[in-house]
């Protein structure tokens, strides 16, 4: 996991299942395998219903139909 320092500009991801995170917790950067604070591995998933337009994982923050998910 990337430390993250505090004061660097970071568009934050927040994601479902976040509630063993720590309250300091910012979110996801979309990019590395946890969280801000550490607690939780957290990955992209689309939608089950198959709507899904992503060709790859670097599409996928991007994608309409993806959303971030801890695992």
């Amino acid at each position: 996991m990337a430390i993250v320092p505090k004061d660097e500009e970071v568009n934050w991801i927040e994601f479902d299942d976040n509630d063993n995170c720590s309250s300091e917790c910012r979110g996801w950067n979309g990019e590395d395998y946890r969280c801000d604070c550490g607690d939780r591995r957290v990955s992209f998933e689309c939608l089950n219903d198959g709507s899904c337009i992503c060709e790859n994982k670097e599409q996928m923050i991007d994608c309409p139909n993806a959303y971030a998910v801890a695992n």
